[in-house]
């Protein structure tokens, strides 16, 4: 019981910190803008990201195709939506892409509130394996643009992780 609520106190004062941060930054419930983006907007690129890994991880071909623009392009090499749904189907019937799991950490996102730069660390896990094993780590730079349906991918380039020499 302690713990609980010595747990609360601790959300409690990292809420309200964040709130005060957030007020004096340009981003409280003001609705005032940190560095060009609400926080309306931060919080829908964020959803932008999870939707992307759920839908690839469970080979959801048109709701992956469906976190880019019409014409959208993934790693210089599938470009609109018909290509882009072709990559998710080679995903699953070819790279054993239902047996992986996209793991994204340190999103960082800047931006005017009508476009905006993505960068995000990726960890792919096999889950095939037990223990699952870390297959490749890498990182996204994104390009995003706000449209009538909500944040949208506009470029995702995948930067594999290399060795230091």
């Amino acid at each position: 019981m302690k713990k609980s609520i010595l747990a609360l106190v601790a959300c409690t004062v990292a809420l309200l910190s964040f709130s005060s941060f957030a007020d004096h930054h340009g981003g409280g419930h003001s609705g005032k803008k940190m560095s060009g983006l609400t926080p309306k907007d931060y919080m829908e690129i964020e959803q932008l990201y999870a939707q992307y890994n759920w839908a690839i991880d469970s080979g959801e071909a048109q709701a992956w195709a469906d976190t880019f623009v019409d014409d959208g392009n993934f790693n210089n090499a599938f470009k609109g939506k018909e290509q882009l749904k072709g990559f998710i189907n080679r995903w699953v019937s070819e790279m054993n892409g239902l047996s992986r799991k996209h793991w994204n950490s340190n999103l960082h996102v800047t931006g005017d509130g009508k476009t905006a730069q993505g960068k995000v660390y990726l960890l792919l896990i096999d889950k095939s394996q037990q223990p699952a094993a870390i297959i490749s780590s890498a990182s996204y730079a994104d390009e995003l643009v706000k449209t009538d349906e909500g944040w949208r991918f506009v470029k995702r380039v995948v930067n594999s992780d290399r060795p230091a020499k």
